[in-house]
């Protein structure tokens, strides 16, 4: 008769201490490994959210310069990268009515400018009277140039930059290899079309017959 004598040895406590110290070790390891990988898709999904928002927000400024430009009733360039726009708002009734009496009155004017900051940013500040500047709105961020110009219109008016016709470029750039060019052109309705060089950029008082709102000066403009 053959009897097979099988060995149980139990498990010590040495070697389930350092099984569960190993199973902690790797379970440690795989925890930081998806920490740091839910961390890195944050990052991207800020940075892309970030990016795609401020080209948004370039796109959004284009339709704002050409409002302004159209429902301006005066317009300076200065230095080819500054743009300040003069709208009127005539009061409604029972204030009074007639052109001269709106258009002779301070008040109902304000002056509007557009600028781009050492800090690549595209700004925007009102001027209304009795306050000097209102507070700066910004339009986007990451705006590397901004330019403003008359637009040439020799062809059609000899010897004439058409002072009624503003074309505006600016680029934005994120610092990453992404960049556009966005850039347009608008009339301004209440500027009358000349053949006639623009002054120093500025298109003149226009209907300001009596000149009661000049182009802003100051530290903000």
């Amino acid at each position: 008769m053959h009897v097979d004598i099988v060995s149980h040895r139990a498990i010590t406590l040495l070697e389930l201490l350092v099984a569960s110290a190993i199973a902690v070790v790797v379970l440690v390891g795989m925890a930081m490994i998806d920490a740091g990988r839910t961390r890195m898709h944050d990052a991207l999904k800020d940075t892309y959210q970030l990016t795609q928002g401020e080209q948004a927000n370039a796109g959004l400024a284009t339709m704002t310069l050409t409002r302004a430009i159209e429902r301006a009733n005066r317009i300076r360039i200065l230095n080819g990268t500054v743009l300040q726009a003069r709208h009127v708002e005539c009061p409604p009734p029972p204030a009074p009515q007639g052109d001269p009496a709106c258009f002779n009155n301070a008040a109902n004017y304000r002056w509007e400018e557009y600028r781009r900051t050492v800090g690549n940013a595209l700004e925007f500040i009102e001027r209304g009277a009795g306050a000097p500047c209102a507070p700066v709105k910004v339009l986007a961020n990451q705006i590397t140039a901004l330019t403003f110009n008359f637009r040439n219109e020799s062809g059609a008016l000899p010897g004439a930059v058409g002072n009624n016709v503003v074309e505006y470029a600016f680029t934005w750039n994120d610092g990453a290899g992404n960049t556009h060019v966005f850039s347009g052109e608008a009339i301004a309705r209440l500027i009358s079309e000349s053949n006639a060089q623009v002054p120093a950029g500025d298109t003149g008082p226009g209907i300001d017959v009596n000149n009661v709102s000049p182009p802003p000066a100051g530290a903000c403009l």
